[in-house]
């Protein structure tokens, strides 16, 4: 009887601690997950923190030139002057009211006009951009040859004075090595003869870095209508060109050519208008004013301020165009 009491005890103990078991596992199964089916947990993953867009870039600040709603001074200013004010005046009118079909031709023919303006505009662009690059490059042309005798002038200046100190020295320092009264004083001679030499080559090469000048033939470039010298056919600007350079622009302060001129007295290119600086600039020099290196780079630096103020005039006409976009009326 008592082994059977001692067997059902083992059994009901048996059984407890089964069905403890199964529910612990019961209880810790959601936190199973985090090992893998080795037993082992899985490596810690560390998620940096990602910072929101927004902060780091300005949604209002876009890079990308969008339809502007309203032409600035300087455009309109433009379109003035390229006689399409009255038609984007037109495209107002069509913005703030909806465009009917009685009005729907009228538009279009709105539309014509500014682009027939804008593109006549932007050819006479071009081809003032591509007047003063053709001057740039003459005056780069004769530059080069310029710079290229001077190169060749100082390098034999300098052998030259090389040869001759060299050979003075030696001369002269042999002769002293003679116990020789005379020959002592020979020898100092053939030195300061040599010292001489040397100091003249010296000042002359001093004089070669300006370089040599070259007598042109004269061939007016498009700084001579900037600066008041004769021209002929093509150093001529451009109608549409020549007024946006002599209209004061919405900032004010003068003209465009005003303001050019003026930076360029500011920096020393002009020499207070000397009539022979201004006649070798704009290449109306000939044989009377030979150009030098120094004059060539400040006409090509002079050509490449009035093409970086010409070409303004870009900008604007792409604004003009966006503006009178017909999709966006």
């Amino acid at each position: 009887m008592k082994v059977v009491k001692v067997k059902l005890l083992i059994c009901l103990l048996t059984a407890g601690l089964f069905f403890g078991a199964q529910l612990a596992v019961a209880v810790t199964k959601p936190a199973s997950s985090s090992t893998n089916e080795r037993g082992q947990a899985p490596p810690l993953q560390v998620i940096a923190a990602v910072p929101d867009a927004s902060v780091l870039v300005d949604a209002s600040a876009s890079p990308i030139l969008e339809t502007p709603i309203k032409l600035s001074p300087g455009a309109f200013q433009l379109a003035e002057q390229l006689g399409i004010g009255a038609r984007i005046q037109k495209l107002d009118e069509f913005r703030r009211a909806p465009v009917g079909a009685s009005h729907a031709l009228e538009l279009v023919e709105t539309k014509q006009a500014v682009m027939h303006g804008v593109l006549i505009a932007l050819l006479q662009v071009r081809a003032t951009s591509a007047q003063i690059a053709n001057d740039i490059f003459e005056a780069g042309q004769i530059r080069n040859l310029l710079e290229g005798r001077r190169d060749r002038v100082i390098k034999l200046n300098t052998l030259a004075n090389l040869a001759s100190g060299g050979v003075a020295e030696m001369a002269g320092g042999a002769l002293q090595l003679i116990p020789n009264q005379k020959l002592d004083n020979a020898g100092n001679i053939i030195e300061m003869i040599g010292g001489g030499l040397q100091s003249g080559l010296s000042l002359w090469a001093l004089r070669q870095q300006e370089g040599a000048r070259l007598a042109t033939p004269a061939r007016p470039n498009m700084l001579a209508p900037i600066l008041d010298q004769n021209t002929n056919q093509d150093s001529k600007y451009p109608i549409v060109v020549w007024k946006f350079l002599n209209t004061i622009p919405p900032e004010g302060g003068g003209t465009r050519r005003q303001l050019l001129v003026k930076q360029w007295l500011e920096y020393g290119r002009l020499a207070d208008r000397d009539p022979r600086m201004l006649s070798a600039l704009s290449g109306n020099g000939g044989k009377r004013h030979p150009v030098s290196i120094d004059v060539l780079e400040d006409r090509q630096a002079m050509l490449s301020d009035v093409n970086a103020v010409v070409s303004r005039i870009d900008k604007q006409l792409l604004e003009i165009l966006l503006y009178s976009d017909l999709q966006s009326i």
